[in-house]
Formats: C-alpha cells, structure tokens, sequence
C-alpha cells in the first residue's frame, strides 16, 4: 500500500505536561511509528512554561491557557455542587475543561487527519503499538486499551485512538453534561470515580468508546519522582520499573505483555470480537 493511503493520524497533548523526562520513548513508540502530527493544548503551571518544547519536532499547533475556577465555568451545574468521590474534584474538574478547549481547535484540524491519539504524557511504553498500516484495513472506529488491572475500579477511561467522527463528541460530552445538568444513565453520582464518571458520559451520548477495544497493555504511568503531585494513588518506588510508578498491577500487566511481543507475538485483528491483541 502506498504511503498516500495511509490513514493520518494526531497526537492530542493535554491536561498538565507530566514527566517528560520519557518523551524520547513518546516518539520512538508512539508518535514516529505513526508519523503523527502534535497538537498541544495544555493549563500553564508553575515551573512548566517551557515543558512543552520538549516536543521538539511535528508540533503543528501549541498553546497553553490559565486554568480557570472549575467551580465558576462549572456555576450552573448542580452535579458539581453534589459530594462525589474523586470525579467532580478540582483536578477532574479541570480536565473535563481541558477536553473541551482542544475541541476548538481540533476541529480546525479535522478534516487534515483520519485519527486522533489520546493519552497521557507521562508513559513509559514497553513495546510497539498496533502498526500503522493495520488502521487502514480495520473498521473505522474508537479503540482503546481495556486493561485487566483497572476493572476494578471502573475501567479504563483514556479514549486511545479516535476516528475523526467521534473526536468531537469524545472532547466535548463530559463538559456538556455538567453544563446542562444531565443526569448520564446508569450513574450513581455520589461515590462515583472520574472514570465511572467519563465512561457514563460517553455512554450517554451513545459514543462507541469501549466498543472495540486493544488488549495486551503495552505501556504503564510513571512520576519523576515520589513527590509528584496526584489526585489518587500515592506515588511509589517500584523494583521491577526501576522507577517511580502510580500502579503496581498496571506495571506488572505491562511486563506480561512483553514477555509475549518478546516470545514473537504480534498485533492482529478479530473482526467478530472487534479487538485487537498479541497472538
């Protein structure tokens, strides 16, 4: 196949830029093997000015903006003002806010691209994703990481690679729903998580996120250092990482992985299953 067939992708940069001390892996794993463009929209903390630099080729687009009062963007919304777990705190709040300020500008940007990658900074991937080229025959579609060591919890609520038809309505639905006091099905507002939170939003709007999904985690969250800042999990030393880590069981899932991409298991596709894993 030619390169012109390729499906285009756009590596989505958000929230704040955390432990870019791994951004030489973002690119090996992620963002060259895709030949992904970058757009950067991120909050403009103390000491980061200059993070986003770090990103030093394929960036089309940068900005960064001051975090507003979550609780005055938020000043209609009842659902705010209800006691939550962890989904309706400050940082989840502003994250809700930082989805909803990219959506302007990749929908500047929507027509250039056939997917959008949405995930974190601060990975530490292990092995390859699904290649390149395996977009351009699979349906076109949401895929994202279903990983066992979150389950418990509610899920994974990263959306991973977004075709352009969703990316909209992935950006913009959570903002939407506190703003206009919808009550998502299926919820139980108090006691609820972000990702419960996120996942009851999309699901409401009928976004197939978690309908085709990849298995076979192949990255996991690091921090610079034990004193980094979190809104859940203290950050911890952990042995087998050989670095500061949020998730123990997400590093030992990660780790299970590789043991088979290094036993010549490679990324495939079941149509009937609509997952893509290691086999």
């Amino acid at each position: 196949m030619s390169k012109s067939q390729n499906k285009k992708f756009c590596f989505l940069v958000m929230h704040e830029l955390r432990c870019l001390s791994y951004i030489n892996n973002l690119y090996e794993y992620l963002i060259d093997p895709y030949e992904a463009d970058i757009v950067i929209c991120c909050q403009d903390l103390a000491g980061k000015q200059d993070s986003m630099n770090l990103f030093h080729k394929n960036v089309i687009h940068k900005e960064k903006y001051i975090k507003p009062n979550p609780h005055k963007w938020y000043s209609c919304s009842n659902t705010v003002k209800m006691n939550g777990q962890n989904w309706n705190n400050a940082a989840c709040l502003q994250n809700y806010i930082n989805y909803e300020k990219m959506s302007h500008i990749v929908e500047k940007y929507i027509d250039k691209y056939d997917y959008f990658i949405l995930t974190r900074t601060d990975l530490k991937i292990l092995f390859p994703y699904p290649p390149k080229d395996m977009f351009d025959t699979i349906p076109e579609a949401i895929y994202s990481f279903e990983p066992n060591y979150s389950k418990h919890y509610g899920g994974f609520h990263e959306p991973g690679f977004v075709h352009k038809n969703y990316i909209l309505g992935v950006l913009r639905t959570p903002d939407y729903i506190l703003k206009n006091n919808i009550y998502p099905c299926n919820i139980r507002f108090r006691g609820a998580n972000s990702e419960k939170f996120v996942r009851a939003c999309w699901n409401h709007k009928k976004i197939p996120i978690f309908k085709s999904v990849i298995n076979n985690l192949n990255f996991f969250y690091i921090a610079k250092n034990k004193k980094t800042h979190t809104t859940w999990r203290p950050i911890q030393f952990y042995p087998k990482a050989n670095c500061f880590i949020k998730y123990p069981k997400q590093v030992d899932e990660a780790y299970d992985n590789l043991k088979l991409w290094n036993q010549n298991k490679r990324w495939v596709y079941d149509d009937e299953k609509k997952q893509i894993y290691l086999n």
